[in-house]
């Protein structure tokens, strides 16, 4: 099984993180809000505002740090290219 983390679990993102999980992958999800509303569709729930490169890839590296590290990352309704 793939891992996708998922940036951002708005509404907007709904859609996205849904066909991820369709799919099959296993679902990462970085949020600043605890209460967003893609959170009950991930397999992790990661708190950490993904407009925030540094504070986003430190929540990451602890989370995956003994796991298998992830297979891809999709900005979900968001814009965070970085």
């Amino acid at each position: 099984m793939s891992t996708i983390i998922c940036l951002k679990g708005s509404i907007e993102a709904l859609p996205i993180v849904e066909r991820v999980r369709a799919l099959g992958h296993r679902v990462v999800l970085v949020d600043v809000d605890a209460a967003c509303v893609c959170r009950p569709l991930a397999d992790a729930y990661l708190q950490a505002d993904h407009y925030n490169a540094d504070e986003t890839l430190t929540t990451l590296r602890e989370f995956f740090y003994d796991d298998i590290p992830p297979s891809a990352v999709l900005c979900c309704g968001g814009d965070t290219p970085h």
